[in-house]
């Protein structure tokens, strides 16, 4: 079992992706795997940067054919044990490794924190949260704090909590760019339903505008 598994989900990536992943080099590949997920890759310059990858670090095709950072979360715990867990995005950059402090039982150590994660969701988007995740998650939009990112630390036994709760399954996962953003908010908020609290690590991050769908 490793202390941390580190997923990175990726699509098309450039060479950017060799900066972002030069501070993981640090970390003791004993205790801390880091699994990049390729969500459906499709051009000749990104499949030779993942290749590059691969040949220090892990890269898998997603089993479930995309489904964003929900999807890729979901093919690593199906594959891996540990007992934390990273989720995060390619054109993320970690700045610390202070980030990897173990947080106290219960905690999610998150990129973004807001209140009232409903913020910024279509109707659309709401309508389809409701309709898939049900009522307790859809009220949860608009009085839970409530991580609004899918860029997160936290004990693996919340995520497994999630798959167990019909929540994290293949049916439910994001098929599109609107899926995904209510997603960020359907994260969170189950999580803290579960009793899960959230600490904003939004400091040890830089964010690349990447401009893909």
């Amino acid at each position: 079992m490793y202390e941390c598994l580190i997923v990175i989900p990726t699509y098309n990536p450039g060479e950017f992706i060799f900066n972002n992943l030069e501070i993981y080099k640090q970390l003791d590949k004993d205790k801390y795997k880091v699994l990049l997920i390729d969500n459906g890759t499709n051009n000749q310059e990104s499949i030779n940067i993942l290749n590059k990858v691969n040949e220090e670090f892990t890269v898998e095709k997603n089993t479930f054919n995309g489904g964003y950072e929900p999807g890729a979360l979901l093919h690593a715990v199906n594959n891996y044990d540990s007992k934390y867990v990273f989720l995060t995005q390619d054109s993320l950059d970690l700045l610390t490794l202070d980030f990897f402090n173990i947080p106290k039982t219960k905690v999610a150590k998150a990129f973004a924190i807001e209140l009232q994660p409903s913020r910024f969701l279509g109707r659309d988007q709401v309508i389809w949260i409701k309709d898939t995740f049900g009522d307790d998650i859809f009220e949860g939009l608009y009085f839970k704090h409530a991580l609004v990112s899918t860029t997160f630390f936290t004990e693996m036994s919340h995520i497994r909590k999630l798959i167990t709760q019909n929540i994290l399954v293949e049916n439910k996962l994001p098929r599109n760019k609107q899926q995904q953003e209510s997603w960020e908010r359907v994260m969170g908020v189950s999580l803290g339903l579960n009793g899960v609290s959230f600490e904003s690590c939004y400091e040890m991050f830089n964010k690349k505008l990447m401009g893909r769908q």
